[in-house]
């Protein structure tokens, strides 16, 4: 291997804590600390340098585990009521983990859906693609359709579309619509972005 940070040849290189992320070991910003703790080694020689850069042939271990590339594989779950969406849960609850398919690598889902929600849900093992999908910066518009009890005045739709409080942060306005109102309550659309 190359000094530290260098890159040796014309081959595609990576960042190594890229390469750590797309084995799911970790997240790629927990890479990085872990690079630096002295637990990664690149060919044998351990590596401290987060700008370390490895190509496709160089062994990636961390401890005594080889890393491998892991395969990106992306499912979209049609979430039921009555499932957490969290891979696991100390209250006890059912999971979506309990629904995902063995696909020989490890998904997580990409944002969340409440107990009681359902609907369309991506699971994921492509930590870049999680990322763009859930990190504000992105914007990605996140569609919701509610049925609610009574029928909201006016007044608590501008509130939603000015942005609420929430945890002492104000929320970026939502899109609303009202789609229809009947005797059984009212269903609205909400796009989020946030």
């Amino acid at each position: 291997m190359a000094a530290e940070g260098s890159v040796s040849s014309s081959e595609r290189r990576e960042w190594l804590a890229a390469r750590i992320a797309r084995s799911g070991y970790c997240s790629r910003r927990a890479a990085t600390p872990l690079i630096r703790s002295g637990r990664v080694r690149v060919n044998g020689q351990a590596v401290t340098d987060p700008s370390t850069q490895v190509g496709h042939g160089d062994e990636v271990r961390v401890g005594r585990r080889v890393l491998a590339a892991a395969r990106k594989v992306t499912l979209l779950l049609n979430k039921p009521v009555g499932f957490v969406t969290t891979l696991s849960d100390p209250q006890g609850r059912p999971t979506v983990a309990n629904l995902l398919p063995d696909v020989g690598v490890a998904l997580k889902p990409v944002g969340r859906l409440d107990l009681n929600t359902e609907g369309l849900l991506i699971c994921t093992s492509d930590g870049e693609l999680a990322n763009r999908l859930m990190h504000p910066r992105y914007e990605v518009e996140k569609e919701y359709l509610l049925t609610v009890s009574g029928a909201p005045d006016e007044r608590a739709l501008r509130r939603l579309r000015e942005g609420v409080v929430i945890e002492g942060v104000r929320t970026h306005p939502a899109r609303v619509d009202v789609l229809r109102v009947g005797r059984d309550g009212a269903q609205l659309r909400f796009v989020l972005h946030e």
